[in-house]
């Protein structure tokens, strides 16, 4: 980690009012001024990541409120990161938060798991998914195709969620509802088949599916944000070549993606 981008940060506090944590808590480490000082601590040795110091940094919702808020510039959303890469090559965690995470990761991104599920969430194994999960559900989606109101701009595709689609389906379709009335008509695409997927990616890059499904040995769209990019690089450049380069070898109809990864960062 770049100690420069460090002790760029002058103390001045203008983060504190903008982090829902430190408004939640009240509490110096739980803020980003508190946090890049845990940092500090654990690139110059005189702090170790133990439990307290580790769950300082899982608290972080890594909104980036902050990252406009602060006069000098200082690049939270980088160090952040970075830090979080540090501690799960470092920090052995528990076994239970272990099993609470593989869980996680395997019902929330699938809507059809999560729909089935969700009337047994009162018996989940775990505290933390029985409070979190709502009492209510809309599984309303918005029509194929929303018609515009008046002159036609453009034509949008509308992203359900993965969560969103199960919980708060109303949310999209009002949302659809919105943009027709601009002039922006919405369709949700499904069905799709999905080729490359079973390619090898480039190094350092793998590619996540969630909104899709299994059909005749083929893999199709089924609606929200279908592919997920991550990658690592020695930099943010080498990472974004990368996660550009392993999307490129996936394709399906009416497929897009973004073309701005790490556009602020590089720009600095």
């Amino acid at each position: 980690m770049d100690y420069v981008k460090l002790i760029n940060c002058m103390r001045c506090g203008m983060c504190l009012p903008t982090c829902p944590t430190y408004a939640l808590w009240h509490e110096e480490m739980d803020s980003p001024r508190g946090r890049i000082w845990l940092m500090q601590g654990a690139v110059d040795g005189t702090l170790t990541l133990n439990p307290t110091v580790t769950q300082h940094f899982d608290r972080c919702l890594g909104c980036m409120a902050c990252v406009t808020a602060c006069p000098s510039g200082v690049q939270y959303d980088r160090l952040i990161e970075l830090t979080r890469e540090r501690v799960e090559q470092e920090v052995r965690r528990p076994l239970s938060e272990r099993a609470l995470r593989a869980l996680v990761f395997a019902v929330l991104p699938h809507p059809k798991r999560m729909r089935r599920l969700l009337p047994l969430a009162r018996f989940a194994p775990f505290p933390q998914l029985r409070e979190l999960a709502p009492p209510w559900r809309e599984p309303v989606a918005p029509p194929a195709e929303t018609a515009a109101v008046g002159e036609r701009l453009a034509r949008v595709g509308l992203l359900t969620g993965c969560v969103q689609s199960v919980l708060f389906g109303e949310a999209n379709r009002a949302t659809a509802r919105v943009l027709a009335a601009h002039g922006y008509p919405g369709s949700v695409r499904t069905g799709d088949a999905i080729s490359g997927l079973d390619a090898t990616p480039p190094a350092g890059s793998k590619v996540f599916h969630a909104a899709t499904r299994s059909e005749d040995g083929r893999v199709l769209s089924s609606g929200g944000r279908v592919l997920t990019v991550c990658a690592l690089g020695r930099d943010i450049a080498q990472a974004r070549e990368r996660a550009y380069a392993a999307i490129e070898g996936v394709h399906f109809d009416g497929m897009f993606y973004r073309r701005d990864i790490g556009h602020r960062a590089l720009g600095r």
